[in-house]
């Protein structure tokens, strides 16, 4: 919720068959979300009542749904930074811009739900997170990375950021043959997992606002961007920048772009792009009608229609999810998700049209799509149509990609809860 006056008290009564059967205080568990224990009582709904501090009550009614299950709260807003699922185990890394300083990697039980444990950090982790080998490394919002024993929670290896400027770290960490990449600007660089050894710094470029992608290993090059800059390609080996494509129209790539076959597809601002990847020279740059807003974190994935043909399925800040023909750029189908409950993407704002905003990377498994939305749902549309399958209210915009792991999807909201729903 984001309210104008503080809750002071949620009660939670418990339904079966619409009959009340016993009420719970709950209890904040973040900014954004509060929780009970009932002790297993078995119920099908709930009625919940809130007090504000400026007097005002307010009560509503919900239904369970089969198949969704929250597994914990992780303690402050996840923003992109996707959960990470390994066994029993889910890993959540939180954000905090109050100034309170409550930020952290933690580790819970699936189960359970029990913490088995939390390290605090120097700054917001904003994005992804990635682990091997039984390390988990993290990269905050100072370009600082940490290398954590996945089952202690013990700091291995940090590596301070290097940052300079203004420009604030909000992307993720990429792993390719165990060298973690991660940071921006000054403060990005290539770190060996196994000892943190820092194998090189970058010096390429610098400066630029926030970027929100992550970075992209294609085998021989690194490709990266920063906001109102450029978009560059490097040599993940040495560092060193091999090109930069230097068009004014691409100057907005944040968003993760996904490359196949020597040829990079992209989003930029309101373009769909593909570029060389030898060279970074534009093969060809299209605004599809109506755009896609401004830049999103998550990349564009390709799916294959069982009729026969391709879709580059792309998440957008102000149209949901829309399906392109990957050769002409032009709009197969788009699904329209409801407005943002939090305004991530820049220069977006409520008006005439929802701001439908979808942060994440979608999942594609057989013929369906899978994805997480700033308007509180995730949702399942049929790939092949766009039509809607089935979508389920978390209540808190969700803003990371989803995680699947034996037939189970994981997701995140920026309330920190994180969530289980059978596929």
């Amino acid at each position: 919720y984001d309210s104008e006056s503080d809750a002071i008290e949620v009660s939670y009564t418990a339904l079966r068959q619409g009959q009340p059967v016993s009420t719970f205080e709950m209890k904040p568990d973040s900014e954004m979300s509060w929780s009970a224990d009932t002790g297993g009582l078995l119920h099908d709904g709930a009625e919940l009542q809130v007090r504000f501090a400026d007097g005002r009550t307010v009560s509503h009614k919900a239904t369970f749904k089969h198949g969704v299950r929250r597994i914990s709260n992780a303690g402050n807003e996840i923003f992109l930074a996707s959960p990470v699922v390994s066994e029993n185990w889910i890993y959540a890394a939180t954000q905090d811009d109050t100034g309170a300083g409550d930020h952290a990697v933690s580790a819970f039980d699936i189960e359970s739900g029990s913490l088995i444990w939390k390290r605090p950090l120097r700054q917001s982790v904003r994005n992804r997170m990635v682990l091997e080998d039984g390390r988990l490394a993290a990269c905050d919002a100072n370009s600082n990375l940490y290398i954590l024993d996945a089952h202690s929670g013990e700091l291995l290896h940090f590596i301070e950021g290097g940052m300079t400027g203004l420009g604030q770290n909000m992307g993720g960490c990429t792993i390719e043959d165990g060298i973690v990449y991660a940071g921006f600007g000054a403060g990005f660089k290539a770190v060996r997992l196994a000892d943190g050894e820092v194998l090189w710094k970058n010096s390429a470029w610098n400066g630029g606002e926030g970027t929100v992608t992550v970075p992209v290993h294609t085998g021989s090059l690194l490709l990266t961007g920063s906001n109102w800059r450029d978009f560059y390609a490097q040599d993940p080996v040495s560092g060193k920048l091999v090109w930069s494509q230097g068009e004014q129209q691409l100057r907005f790539q944040s968003s993760t772009p996904v490359v196949r076959e020597g040829v990079i597809y992209s989003i930029n601002g309101s373009r769909y792009n593909r570029l060389d990847l030898e060279t970074g020279s534009i093969i060809a740059s299209v605004e599809p009608e109506g755009g896609f807003g401004f830049q999103v974190s998550g990349s564009p994935v390709f799916f294959s229609s069982p009729e026969g043909g391709e879709l580059l399925i792309c998440p957008t800040s102000n149209r949901g999810l829309v399906a392109l023909d990957p050769a002409e750029g032009s709009v197969v189908w788009q699904y329209e998700t409801g407005e943002a409950l939090v305004y991530s993407s820049p220069y977006s704002w409520k008006g005439e049209n929802p701001v439908a905003t979808v942060e994440g990377t979608p999942l594609i498994r057989g013929n369906r799509v899978f994805f997480g939305a700033s308007d509180g749902f995730v949702y399942c549309l049929d790939a092949v149509s766009g039509s809607l399958i089935r979508k389920v209210e978390l209540g808190a915009p969700v803003f990371a990609s989803l995680i699947e792991k034996d037939g189970k999807l994981f997701a995140a909201d920026f309330a920190g809860n994180l969530w289980l729903i059978e596929l």
